[in-house]
């Protein structure tokens, strides 16, 4: 039993671990420079992300996201008011990590701020948001699909469609639903759209594994371990974000 609570642990923690890496590393259609500022603000910015970094740290961290907020707003560094918000949450500053998320009107924003609202019980509220987030990027994976073609569909086209597939899932939909979402596009056939499911279950168990490591992937909360859950050795050399 022990065993398997730890390997879900895990499994969550590489969730959020992909998460984390692909809010920060977006650097698709940048200029050298502006990669460089992105460099410089994720070697800086990831430590406060670690599952046990102290209070010290994620203030002066944000202290550091308001600078370039203040200078920049989100020009350069895409997911800054997001990577903010993920901070204030692991301090429980959740109306602040609320009003940090919604200070830009940018799209992009809208599933960080769709899944900010649903951790925090206030589904009414996400599901217009989500459902419109959700229905524009099918329409973008639809266009990879289109240009890459089914049967050489990309990894990350592949990721992209298993994530597009774990946010209806947050939605509470029936299974058929969200296998139409795909199948009635013409992205997936019934056997794929199936198979994905299926490996999503794998990772989360059941349908509410699959909503918390979502969830918890984007919006991780501060992992403190306890020592009837972890060995001593893993309290000596902890697993990070």
């Amino acid at each position: 039993m022990v065993k398997g609570l730890k390997m879900k642990k895990k499994v969550i923690k590489n969730i959020a671990i992909f998460s984390l890496l692909v809010v920060l590393f977006e650097g698709c259609n940048k200029t050298t420079h502006e990669n460089i500022l992105l460099k410089e603000y994720t070697e800086y910015c990831l430590p406060a992300f670690n599952s046990l970094a102290d209070d010290d740290l994620i203030l002066k961290t944000i202290a550091y996201m308001d600078n370039i907020i203040a200078k920049e707003g989100n020009n350069n560094i895409t997911t800054i008011y997001y990577n903010k918000a993920a901070l204030l949450y692991k301090l429980k500053r959740y109306d602040e990590a609320l009003d940090t998320i919604f200070q830009t009107n940018d799209k992009e924003y809208d599933v960080y701020k769709a899944t900010l609202l649903i951790r925090l019980g206030r589904i009414d509220e996400a599901i217009p948001i989500f459902q419109s987030a959700l229905d524009r990027y099918k329409e973008k994976i639809n266009e990879l699909v289109a240009i890459e073609g089914k049967a050489n569909a990309s990894d990350r086209t592949k990721n992209a469609i298993q994530g597009l597939m774990m946010y209806y899932i947050l939605l509470d939909l029936p299974k058929e639903s969200i296998l139409s979402e795909f199948t009635s596009e013409n992205i997936l056939t019934q056997y794929e759209a199936e198979v994905f499911f299926q490996k999503l279950l794998l990772l989360g168990g059941d349908i509410q594994g699959i909503k918390e490591m979502t969830l918890k992937g984007l919006w991780p909360e501060r992992y403190v371990p306890e020592f009837s859950d972890v060995t001593q050795r893993e309290l000596d050399d902890p697993i990070t974000y």
